[in-house]
C-alpha cells in the first residue's frame, strides 16, 4: 500500500490522506460524474453568492486560471456541481446558489494538476454571502521531505476472525505538496507499507 499525495506542512494518517483526496472537489466531481454516466446538475438555486480567491501559499500572489469546482449536497442527498476559473486577480464567484443551511458546500481548485481543497461550508440562517480563500502550494514528486511520524495497530475479534486496523501517520516537512500525478511515471511513493503474507480481505478506507 502506498501514499501518493501528502499536502505541504501537514501531518496526516493514511485514511486522512485518502479523505483529503476524495474531498478535493475536482475529484469528487469526476467520480460522481463517472458513476452517473454523465455530468451532475448545477448547485441548487437561490439568492446566495459564494466568493473566493486562489493564492499561492508562500507569497499570497493570485493564481490565474485555476479550475474551481463547487460541490453541493442538499439535506435530501441530492448532489450538484458548479465550475468556473479564477480571473487575473485569482478571484472567482458562484452566484444564484441556495442559502439553505441544510445544504453543504465543498469548494476546491486544481493547480499544477493536483486538487487543493478550499473548505467546507454552509450558509448560516439569514446569510447570503460567503467568502473563502484557497491556498495552493508547489507540487513535487520528490518525497524526500515526507516521513513516517507514527504507526498504530488496532486488533478486534470478529467471531472466529481477527480484524487488524493499521494507521500510518505521515508528515510533510517541505514547502511543496508531494503528489504523483501520473502513476505510470515511476516516481517514488511517499511511503510503502509492507503487508504480512497471511493478510486477506484487505479493505482500504472509503
Amino acid at each position: 500500500m502506498t501514499a501518493s499525495r501528502v499536502p505541504r506542512g501537514r501531518s496526516l494518517g493514511v485514511p486522512k490522506i485518502l479523505l483529503a483526496n476524495l474531498l478535493a472537489v475536482l475529484l469528487l466531481c469526476e467520480a460522481a460524474a463517472a458513476q452517473g454516466g454523465g455530468p451532475l446538475p448545477g448547485p441548487p438555486s437561490g439568492e446566495a453568492t459564494l466568493r473566493g480567491r486562489v493564492v499561492h501559499a508562500d507569497s499570497g500572489e493570485p493564481v490565474v486560471g485555476a479550475e474551481i469546482a463547487l460541490y453541493a449536497l442538499t439535506a435530501d442527498g441530492v448532489p450538484g456541481v458548479g465550475r468556473t476559473t479564477s480571473n487575473e486577480d485569482g478571484r472567482f464567484e458562484f452566484s444564484g446558489i441556495s442559502s439553505d443551511p441544510a445544504t453543504s458546500y465543498l469548494v476546491g481548485a486544481r493547480y499544477a494538476g493536483v486538487p487543493h481543497p478550499g473548505g467546507r461550508l454552509a450558509f448560516p440562517p439569514g446569510q447570503l454571502v460567503a467568502d473563502v480563500e484557497i491556498r495552493v502550494s508547489p507540487v513535487s514528486e520528490d518525497p524526500a521531505a515526507v516521513g513516517v511520524e507514527s504507526m498504530r495497530f488496532e486488533l478486534d475479534r470478529l467471531g472466529g476472525a481477527l480484524r487488524v486496523t493499521q494507521t500510518t501517520r505521515l508528515f510533510n516537512r517541505g514547502a511543496a505538496t508531494y503528489a504523483v500525478t501520473d502513476p505510470g511515471s515511476g516516481a517514488a511513493p511517499a511511503a510503502t507499507i509492507e503487508l504480512g503474507p497471511d493478510v486477506g480481505e484487505l479493505a482500504l478506507p472509503l
